[in-house]
């Protein structure tokens, strides 16, 4: 039997350490928020970033649901409807996904191109979402 590698350093970080983080997730979440249609969707977006963000021994729905909004009535439902029906535009939260990193690499979006199969794993990993399944296109 195989023993497990620890590949995440154990952090021991107070409250006061990681207070600021709350208002930079905020601040996150509405650079996306305005891209989603309705208002439902746009709490969904945030429980869902607060889950997947959260101490869990497991990231499926039902758990981050429970742990961010502690077991409301419908709640879970309402998640996994959200993640594998609801509508948005998929190529415009990438061209947001992408005018936020721009900064970071210091290059044009244009120049981007040779991020797209790596861009377009993790879109695919994170996206698929039944018959909306779509691939990610790049206009610059």
């Amino acid at each position: 039997m195989m023993d497990l590698i620890e590949t995440t350093p154990k952090m021991d970080l107070a409250i006061q350490d990681i207070e600021h983080l709350v208002e930079e997730l905020r601040a996150y979440h509405a650079i996306y928020s305005p891209l989603f249609q309705r208002r439902e969707q746009r709490e969904a977006a945030s429980t869902s970033l607060q889950g997947l963000l959260a101490t869990l021994p497991r990231k499926s729905i039902e758990p981050m649901v429970l742990a961010v909004d502690g077991g409301a009535p419908k709640a879970v439902r309402a998640m996994q409807s959200f993640l594998s029906e609801g509508m948005w535009d998929d190529e415009r939260l990438l061209h947001q996904h992408w005018k936020e990193v721009e900064p970071t690499f210091r290059t044009s979006l244009s120049d981007l191109s040779h991020f797209c199969v790596s861009l377009e794993a993790l879109y695919n990993l994170l996206t698929i979402r039944g018959d909306r399944y779509a691939r990610p296109t790049y206009v610059p």
